[in-house]
C-alpha cells in the first residue's frame, strides 16, 4: 500500500479516484488519425522535396505509421502503412520508375517500408496490451487501497512468522494513536494488552492454518486498553506467510451489553421490590406468567398459587363490569394509564387500586404488564379530608374575626364573610391590584403602613409568625377602623411555603378607650407638673424663711415648731419630687447625667438627705463604707435618691428608736449596697410586688403615710443604671433588707472633673440679683443671700430684671422662668447678649425641673438649674463656689 494521501483524511473525496493523466485516452477515431497523419506527412514531404530531390522518399511516412499504431494499435497502424505506401509510391517513386519487380532498388525500398510498418504496428499493439494490463492492476490496487483506508474496521497485514506489522489502514492509525511509520516498526505483540499477550502466538498459527475469530484486548500508544473482535486469515504472498487481520473496536458493544445487563438487573429489582403490585399475564388468555411480592401481599395469593391462572379465575375482578372496560382499553390503545379500579383480595375485602398496564412482546408472545397501587387508605383519607375541609370552610365562614389567605406572592386569594362585614370590601376588590385597599392602611401614629411591612407580608418573607400588630384600616365607606392583626405562614407537610393567613380583630372601641386614657394620662402629667410648680412656689419662701428665723434665739417651743416646719417642708418637697418622677417614669422622660463617682460619696449623700427623717424617728443609722474608692459611672443625684428612698422606707416602717444599717462594698465586678433594718418586716406573699407603683404593704390604716412610689422609683433608677435591686425579709416582725447591685466602673480616667473657672479669693462678696414674681419668695431669698454676706437687688418681672441687671451688673442672677413681661429664658438670652452682663452667673431657680426644662435653660445660657424650693445650704454652697471662681466662656 502507498503512503496515505490527503484523500485518506477526506472519505468523501476518496470515493471518486482521479485518473492518471498518463493513461488518459484521446477522444479521436484511430483510423481517421491514420488518414490524417499520412496526409500530413505527405504534405510535409512535398514541401521538403526541393531540398530532398527524391532522396529517401518513404522515411517520413514511418511517423504516420507510428502515430496511428500508438493511437489505435495494429489495424490503424497497418492502414497507415498501406496509405503511406500508396501515397508515397505515387508521389515520390511512381514518377521516376514503373511499378513492377524489375524496378530494382525502389521496389526493395517499398518492401522494406511495408515490412517496417507491419513490425511497428505489431510491436505497438503488444505494448498497448501490456500498458493496459498494468493500468488495470494499478486501478485495482487503488480501489483496494481506498476500500481499506475508508473502512471503519482496523486492517493489519502481519508477517505470519515474526508478527511484524507489514501494513495498516487509516482506521488502525486512528485507533492505536500511532503514525503509519510507527506502526510498521511494531509487532502484533506490541498491540496486545499484558493480560492477552501470551495467547498471540497460538492464535497466529490457527489464523494461518484455518482462519480464526476471537475477542481480546488491544493497547493504544497512550497505554489505555480497549476490547476488540479479531477475524484473521493466512495467505502466501511471494512465498512468504502473511496474515490479514480485521480488527473491530467493540467498546461500544461492550457498553451496550453492560447497559443491557444493568437494565435487566434494574428491571428485576424494580419488579421484585416495587411498591405497586405487578403482574405479567398473557394477552389472549390472561394467564399469570409472573407476579412480584407486593402483588402477592396485596391480593393474598402466593406466586405458585397464581401462576397459570387468570385474575378472573382467582376472583380478583369483582365483576365483569369492572374487568370489561379495563381489558377493552388495553386492547384498543395498547396501554391503560392510572385507571381507578375496584378489585378483591382473597379474603373478600375490596381494594381500590390505581392500575396502569401496557402490552409488550416476551419471547415472541404478546403479554400485558400491569401495575396495581393500593389507594384504599388514600381514598379514605381523601374522603376524611373533604369532610374536614367542609367543616373548616364552615368555621371559616362563620368566624366573627376577619380571615384572609395570601399566596406566596402576597396576593389575596381568599377572605371570609367577616372581612366584608368589618371592612366593606369584597373578595374581588381585595384580589384586584387596582382596588387593593392595603396601600391605605396606617400605623397607630397615623403614618402610612407600607404593604411590605404589614404582618402577612412579613410572615411570608421571614417564615415566622407576627403577633398583635395594630393597624388602622380604611373601610369601603371611608371610615378608619382599628384592627389587631396576627399573621402566620402556612406550610405543607413537606415544609414548602404555601402562603400566609392573617386574622383581624376589631379593636376600634378599645383603641378609642386607650387614646382617651392616654389623653387623660397626658393631662394628668401636665396637672402634676403644674401642681408641683405651684406647690414649689409657696414652699420656697417658707424654706428660705426658716434659716432666718432659726438664726435668732428661740424659745424651746418655738425651736421645736421650727424643726417640725423644716421637717414637714422637706417631706412635702420630696413628695412633689416623687410625683414628678412618677410622671417622668410613665413617659420614659428620666435622663441620667452620668459621671465618675465613688460608691462611698453616693451612699453618704443619700444618708445625709435622709437624716431628718431618721433623726425624727430617733433611729440609729450606722454606715459601713469601703476604705478604698469603688468607682461608678453613674448619675450621682439619682443614685443618692435611690439610697435616700430606701432609708426613708426603712425609717417609716421601723418602730421608733430602731436601727438601720447601710453597708456598701465591692463584690467581684459589682458594687453592692445593703440597707437593713429591724422594722416590721415584709410578708412573703408581698415580696414579688413590693416594687410595684403605688404598692403599700401592711398598712391598712395608712398610719405610716407615703404614696407607695418610693420603691418603684428605686427599681426603675437602678435598672436604668444597668443594676438590680431585691427585697428580702424573713417575715413579719423580722425586719427587711434591700440589696442593690451595680457594675463597677473602670478606674482608668476616674477622678474629679476640671474646675470650670479660675480661682477667686475665698469669701468674696458677690452682687446678687434675685428675680421672681412671688414677692414673698423674693423677700425671703434676698434676706437669705444677704445673711451670707452678699449684696442683693430684687426684681419682680422680666423687663425690670433686665433693667436692674444692666444698671447693677450683678455677679449672680437667681432667675425664675415663669415671669410676667418677659420669660426667664428671654431674660437670660438678653443678658448673655449684652456685654455688661455677659459674664454674670445665671442660675435658674424654678418650679419646672424636668429634662426638657433643663435643656431649655442650658440652651438659653444658664450656668445652673435649681428646682424650688432649693435647699438653703445648697444655695449658699453654690454662691461660695461662684465667689471662688471666675466664669469662663
Amino acid at each position: 500500500m502507498s503512503k496515505p494521501s490527503r484523500a485518506d483524511h477526506h472519505p468523501d473525496r476518496s470515493r471518486r479516484p482521479t485518473p492518471d493523466p498518463r493513461h488518459r485516452r484521446v477522444p479521436i477515431n484511430p483510423y481517421l488519425a491514420a488518414v490524417l497523419a499520412t496526409a500530413a506527412v505527405a504534405l510535409v514531404r512535398l514541401l521538403l522535396e526541393p531540398w530532398l530531390r527524391g532522396q529517401a522518399p518513404m522515411i517520413l511516412f514511418t511517423v504516420s505509421v507510428a502515430v496511428a499504431a500508438n493511437l489505435g494499435g495494429l489495424k490503424p497502424g497497418l492502414l497507415a502503412t498501406a496509405l503511406s505506401t500508396v501515397v508515397g509510391g505515387y508521389l515520390f517513386i511512381g514518377r521516376q520508375v514503373v511499378w513492377w519487380p524489375a524496378a530494382g532498388p525502389e521496389f526493395l525500398r517499398m518492401f522494406l517500408f511495408v515490412l517496417t510498418g507491419v513490425l511497428i504496428s505489431a510491436f505497438t499493439e503488444r505494448l498497448r496490451e501490456a500498458v493496459g494490463r498494468r493500468n488495470q492492476a494499478e486501478e485495482m490496487l487503488r480501489r483496494y487501497e481506498l476500500l481499506a483506508n475508508n473502512s471503519q474496521d482496523i486492517m493489519l497485514f502481519v508477517d505470519g512468522d515474526t508478527g511484524r506489522i507489514l501494513e495498516a489502514n487509516t482506521a488502525a492509525r486512528a485507533a492505536y494513536g500511532y503514525t503509519r511509520d510507527e506502526l510498521l516498526a511494531l509487532t502484533i505483540y506490541d498491540l496486545r494488552s499484558e493480560a492477552t499477550r501470551g495467547l498471540t502466538a497460538g492464535q497466529m498459527v490457527a489464523a494461518y492454518e484455518e482462519g480464526i475469530e476471537f475477542e481480546t484486548e488491544h493497547r493504544r500508544k497512550d497505554g489505555s486498553c480497549f476490547p476488540v473482535e479479531v477475524r484473521s486469515h493466512g495467505a502466501l504472498l511471494n512465498g512468504a506467510r502473511v496474515l490479514l487481520s480485521v480488527v473491530r473496536d467493540i467498546s461500544g458493544r461492550r457498553k451496550d451489553e453492560e447497559a443491557l445487563r444493568e437494565s435487566e438487573e434494574r428491571f428485576a429489582k424494580a419488579f421484585a421490590t416495587n411498591p405497586a403490585g405487578i403482574a405479567l399475564t398473557t394477552l389472549r388468555e390472561g394467564r399469570i406468567v409472573d407476579v412480584n411480592e407486593t402483588w402477592q401481599a396485596m391480593f393474598g395469593y402466593s406466586r405458585d398459587e397464581a401462576l397459570g391462572h387468570s385474575l378472573a379465575d382467582l376472583g380478583i375482578w369483582r365483576s365483569e363490569d369492572d374487568r370489561g372496560p379495563a381489558i377493552a382499553t388495553l386492547l384498543e390503545k395498547g396501554s391503560m394509564v392510572r385507571e381507578e379500579v375496584a378489585l378483591r383480595r382473597r379474603s373478600g375485602e375490596t381494594l381500590v387500586c390505581l392500575g396502569s398496564a401496557t402490552t409488550l412482546q416476551v419471547a415472541g408472545e404478546p403479554v400485558a404488564l400491569s401495575a396495581w397501587l393500593d389507594i384504599t387508605e388514600r381514598k379514605r383519607a381523601e374522603e376524611a379530608l373533604r369532610r374536614s375541609e367542609a367543616q373548616m370552610r364552615a368555621v371559616f365562614r362563620s368566624l366573627a374575626e376577619g380571615i384572609v389567605f395570601l399566596n406566596t406572592d402576597g396576593e389575596v386569594e381568599e377572605a371570609n364573610e367577616a372581612v366584608h362585614r368589618l371592612h366593606g370590601h369584597t373578595l374581588e376588590e381585595l384580589t384586584d391590584p387596582a382596588l387593593d385597599p392595603r396601600g391605605d392602611i396606617v400605623r397607630p401614629d397615623g403614618t402610612p403602613f407600607p404593604v411590605e411591612e404589614q404582618p402577612a407580608i412579613v410572615a411570608l418573607r421571614t417564615g415566622e409568625a407576627v403577633r398583635d400588630v395594630v393597624m388602622g384600616v380604611p373601610t369601603a365607606d371611608g371610615r378608619l377602623v382599628w384592627r389587631l392583626v396576627n399573621a402566620q405562614p402556612v406550610y405543607d407537610d413537606g415544609g414548602r411555603l404555601l402562603g400566609a393567613v392573617a386574622s383581624f380583630f376589631d379593636i376600634t372601641d378599645r383603641k378609642r378607650a386607650e387614646d382617651a386614657l392616654r389623653e387623660s394620662d397626658r393631662r394628668k402629667d401636665e396637672f402634676i407638673a403644674v401642681l408641683s410648680h405651684e406647690l414649689r412656689n409657696p414652699l420656697a419662701p417658707i424654706r428660705y424663711a426658716l434659716p432666718l428665723v432659726q438664726r435668732d434665739p428661740l424659745s424651746p417651743t418655738a425651736a421645736r415648731a421650727a424643726e417640725v416646719i423644716d421637717r414637714q417642708v422637706e417631706h412635702l418637697t420630696r413628695l412633689v419630687d416623687d410625683l414628678l418622677d412618677v410622671s417622668r417614669i410613665s413617659r420614659d422622660k428620666i435622663e441620667l447625667r452620668r459621671e465618675t463617682v465613688t460608691l462611698a460619696d453616693v451612699v453618704a449623700a443619700g444618708a445625709d438627705a435622709s437624716s431628718p427623717a431618721i433623726h425624727a424617728a430617733r433611729h440609729t443609722l450606722r454606715l459601713d463604707l469601703p476604705a478604698e474608692p469603688v468607682w461608678l459611672h453613674a448619675d450621682p443625684a439619682r443614685l443618692s435618691q435611690v439610697v435616700t428612698n430606701l432609708l426613708n422606707n426603712s425609717a417609716r416602717y421601723t418602730p421608733r428608736g430602731g436601727e438601720i444599717v447601710v453597708a456598701a462594698r465591692q463584690e467581684g465586678e459589682q458594687a453592692v449596697i445593703r440597707v437593713r433594718d429591724n422594722g416590721i418586716g415584709i410578708p412573703g406573699e408581698a415580696l414579688p410586688t413590693i416594687f410595684d407603683m403605688f404598692r403599700q404593704v401592711n398598712r391598712p390604716d395608712s398610719s405610716q403615710g407615703g404614696l407607695g412610689i418610693g420603691l418603684a422609683l428605686v427599681k426603675r433608677l437602678v435598672e436604668m443604671h444597668g443594676g438590680t435591686v431585691e427585697a428580702r425579709s424573713e417575715g413579719m416582725g423580722r425586719g427587711a433588707e434591700f440589696v442593690v447591685r451595680l457594675a463597677v466602673a473602670d478606674v482608668a480616667g476616674a477622678g474629679g472633673s476640671a474646675d470650670r473657672g479660675a480661682q477667686r479669693p475665698a469669701g468674696q462678696r458677690l452682687k446678687v440679683l434675685v428675680v421672681d414674681d412671688n414677692a414673698d419668695l423674693v423677700e425671703m431669698l434676698a434676706l437669705l443671700v444677704e445673711a451670707g454676706g452678699h449684696d442683693v437687688r430684687k426684681a419682680l418681672d422680666g423687663r425690670s430684671a433686665v433693667s436692674a441687671a444692666l444698671a447693677y451688673r450683678p455677679d449672680v442672677v437667681l432667675l425664675d422662668l415663669g415671669l410676667p413681661m418677659m420669660s426667664g429664658l428671654e431674660v437670660a438670652r438678653e443678658l448673655r447678649a449684652r456685654p455688661e452682663t455677659a459674664s454674670a452667673r445665671l442660675v435658674a431657680l424654678t418650679g419646672w425641673g424636668q429634662a426638657e426644662d433643663r435643656r431649655q435653660t442650658e440652651e438659653a445660657g444658664f450656668d445652673r438649674h435649681l428646682t424650688k424650693p432649693a435647699d438653703p445650704e445648697t444655695l449658699n454652697r453654690l454662691l461660695r463656689e461662684f465667689g471662688s471662681t471666675e466664669r469662663t466662656a
